[in-house]
């Protein structure tokens, strides 16, 4: 016996107990779960406000290119809207005119550079991969025709965005400011 009558009791550990390390796991597992579905929500902020970007980057170029030339380019056209209107998409004819290195058909003769892109593009794409579309007022009458609105504007700019179709809730627009 011990000094106090209680027999040899051997201590007790003092380590985490099965359920006490089952509940941390659950709760790591459930903050790991609220920070990657901040994570998504980040994520696609982040490419709307890119595509935005593109967008006002797109319009802004276009709109300095009038000014300069008193007129839009003629290029081929990519598109053409059910409601008239001629669409365009950011390929090499347009990356080619607002690059201004390149004189593309004659136009853009002053090589302005309105946008920088990549030395090697010859598309500019918007976060999803989807090329920017372009309405432009090349009959001069103040009005285009961008996914099936009519707009008192001489250049809409669009992005369908992630899920790549037009007239759909995901598009950003010049028009619409979201």
């Amino acid at each position: 016996m011990t000094a106090r009558g209680y027999g040899n009791v051997r201590s007790r550990s003092r380590g985490f107990t099965l359920i006490e390390m089952m509940v941390v796991i659950a709760i790591i597992g459930l903050l790991a779960g609220l920070i990657m579905a901040g994570l998504n929500v980040a994520r696609r902020q982040s490419a709307n406000v890119k595509a935005r970007d593109g967008v006002e980057q797109l319009e802004t170029a276009w709109n300095a290119y009038y000014v300069d030339y008193g007129s839009f380019p003629t290029i081929a056209a990519d598109s053409v809207s059910p409601g008239g209107g001629t669409h365009y998409e950011t390929g090499r004819a347009v990356i080619q005119i607002l690059r201004g290195r390149e004189n593309h058909n004659g136009q853009n003769a002053k090589k302005i550079s309105y946008m920088d892109f990549n030395l090697n593009a010859t598309e500019f794409r918007d976060p999803w991969g989807n090329r920017y579309r372009i309405a432009l007022d090349t009959d001069y009458d103040g009005k285009v025709t961008a996914m099936s609105e009519n707009l008192r504007l001489s250049v809409a700019v669009w992005s369908a965005g992630a899920d790549g179709t037009d007239d759909t809730d995901d598009d950003v627009t010049s028009w619409r400011k979201q």
